[in-house]
C-alpha cells in the first residue's frame, strides 16, 4: 500500500510543474510495483484521475462561470477535441514504443530555457497582459495541439502548454489558470483511453488505486492552491522558479540518460 500511497503524492506534486508527471510516475512505478513500461505508462495516466478532483475542486466556480461565458466555453471544448485526436494516436504508439526511444531531458530542457526567457520577460516589465476572457479560437488550437503531444512519455503537459499560454500573452496566473482548468478534460479523455486500452488494470488492485488517487487528489489541490498564489502575487518570479525545477530535472535525466 505504501508504493501505491507514494505514487499519488508524486502525482499530486508532479502533475502542476513542468516536469513530465507521466514519466516520474513512469520510473516511480516501475521501481516499486516492477511493472513493465506499457503497465507503468497506463498507471501514469490513470493517476491523473486524482488530479482531475483537484482542479475540479479549486476552479469549481470558474467552471460555473464557464459554463455561461461562451468564449471560455469554447475554448475548452475545441481544445479538449484536438487534444483527443492528436493525444489519442500518440498515446497507443507510446505504449508499444521503448521508453529509452524518448529522451525525457529533451523536451524538458527545452521547457526550461522558454520559460527562463518569459522569466527575463516579465522582470524587465515586458510580460504579457492578456486576460482568460481574452481566449481566441487560435488559443485553443494551439493549446489543444500542445496538449496532444504531451500524451508521449517525458513531456509535460503543464509545463508545455502554461509556456505556450505565456507566449501567446497571457499573464503568468491566466495562463495557469487556462492550462490548469484545461487539464481537466484533457485527463478525462487519458483516463478513458487507459480504460479502454489497458485491459483492466485499475481493477486489479483497486483498493491501492483508490488509495493513491486520494492522496493524489489533496496533494493536488494544495499544490494548485500555492502555485495559483504565487502566480498572483510573484508572476515573473514563478515563472523563474518553474524555469529551475525544468533546468534541473532536465539535467537529471539526461545524466541519468
Amino acid at each position: 500500500m505504501l508504493d501505491y500511497l507514494l505514487l499519488g503524492l508524486l502525482q499530486g506534486i508532479s502533475e502542476w510543474l513542468p516536469v513530465s508527471s507521466k514519466t516520474v510516475l513512469f520510473l516511480a512505478s516501475s521501481f516499486l510495483l516492477g511493472k513493465g513500461f506499457a503497465e507503468s505508462y497506463d498507471l501514469a495516466l490513470a493517476l491523473q484521475a486524482g488530479t482531475i478532483a483537484s482542479a475540479i475542486l479549486y476552479f469549481r466556480s470558474s467552471w460555473m462561470n464557464a459554463l455561461r461565458d461562451k468564449r471560455i466555453l469554447t475554448f475548452l471544448v475545441l481544445a479538449t477535441l484536438l487534444t483527443g485526436v492528436v493525444g489519442v494516436p500518440l498515446y497507443l504508439f507510446a505504449r508499444r514504443a521503448l521508453e529509452n526511444a524518448i529522451n525525457p531531458a529533451i523536451p524538458t530542457l527545452s521547457v526550461a530555457a522558454l520559460l527562463a526567457a518569459q522569466a527575463l520577460v516579465g522582470h524587465s516589465s515586458k510580460a504579457g497582459s492578456r486576460r482568460v476572457e481574452n481566449v481566441k479560437a487560435l488559443d485553443s488550437a494551439l493549446l489543444g495541439i500542445v496538449q496532444g503531444v504531451s500524451s508521449l512519455p517525458g513531456v509535460s503537459r503543464s509545463g508545455s502548454t502554461v509556456t505556450l499560454l505565456l507566449y501567446l500573452g497571457f499573464t503568468p496566473y491566466d495562463a495557469l489558470n487556462l492550462s490548469f482548468m484545461a487539464s481537466v478534460p484533457a485527463n478525462a479523455g487519458a483516463l478513458v483511453s487507459v480504460l479502454l486500452f489497458s485491459g483492466g488494470l485499475l481493477f486489479e488492485n483497486s483498493t491501492k488505486f483508490l488509495a493513491a488517487f486520494a492522496v493524489a487528489a489533496v496533494t493536488g489541490y494544495f499544490c494548485i492552491r500555492a502555485l495559483m498564489k504565487l502566480a498572483r502575487e510573484h508572476g515573473p518570479a514563478l515563472t523563474g522558479f518553474m524555469a529551475t525545477i525544468a533546468l534541473l530535472v532536465g539535467i537529471l535525466s539526461l545524466a541519468g540518460a
